[in-house]
């Protein structure tokens, strides 16, 4: 499992990330992925194990922070949410673990 963030920041102004397009990690945190993706792919390489990396995107559970957090807060309280007029598309998972 790895992160989206080895794709980069964002895909604004261009079709979303994909499987096939280069990398471009933009914080520690996705060049750390990204580093960790080389060595097991280098690992692979040289045993001959099979590697499948997934990047999920945004996963979220009880306990999620930043922005989602700021989000749900917002519906808590009864704000309305105008995503209907922003032109974005994002994929979730929910992740909860008992």
């Amino acid at each position: 499992m790895s992160s989206i963030k080895v794709n980069g920041e964002s895909a604004e102004g261009r079709a979303s990330f994909n499987a096939d397009e280069g990398h471009h990690p933009f914080d520690p945190y996705g060049i750390s992925k990204k580093e960790a993706e080389d060595a097991l792919l280098a690992l692979a390489e040289e045993t001959g194990m099979e590697v499948v990396l997934i990047r999920p995107p945004l996963v979220y559970g009880p306990e999620v922070k930043a922005n989602f957090q700021s989000m749900m807060s917002w519906l808590k309280w009864g704000l309305p949410l105008s995503l209907g007029a922003i032109d974005n598309r994002h994929s979730l998972w929910f992740l909860f673990i008992t």
